[in-house]
């Protein structure tokens, strides 16, 4: 069946209305993520697509997943196993499930994200693998 040009037109303005429809509802501008390593196997594994919420003011607690921003801008995912104030600030940390230890670095609350509020298993993984492959200069673009 060939593709015909209503399909090839509104298949990508209907995905990008719905990404900017998941970013407004879930205020955030990442709404959705793909998981990229083995760091918090089992919960989440490589190619689990993610949906990222930061809808009311977010109370970091213990056991609650986390998406936070880690050394400028890449994202990670990780589960609070505490908290801290200090003075006005907020300090969490983190750990991913598969590590017997926390994190080098506590996160600021300035750092968050949102918060981990749905998981698609395996929808994301051919942004998984495209992304491994492109990281490891095995595809070759035309």
């Amino acid at each position: 069946m060939p593709l015909d040009a209503y399909t090839v037109l509104y298949a990508p303005t209907f995905i990008a209305a719905a990404y900017i429809f998941l970013a407004w509802y879930h205020k955030t501008a990442s709404p959705l993520m793909v998981v990229m390593s083995g760091s918090m196997e089992p919960a989440l594994r490589k190619g689990d697509l993610v949906v990222v919420s930061r809808r009311t003011k977010l109370e970091p607690k213990v056991g609650m997943i986390i998406v936070y921003r880690a050394g400028g801008e890449r994202l990670v995912i990780h589960r609070v196993v505490g908290s801290h104030q200090v003075s006005e600030m907020i300090q969490i940390e983190t750990r991913g499930d598969a590590s017997k230890r926390g994190d080098c670095e506590l996160v600021e609350y300035e750092q968050v994200v949102g918060e981990m509020v749905y998981r698609a298993p395996r929808l994301g993984y051919p942004i998984y693998i495209l992304n491994r492959l492109l990281s490891r200069g095995q595809l070759l673009l035309l």
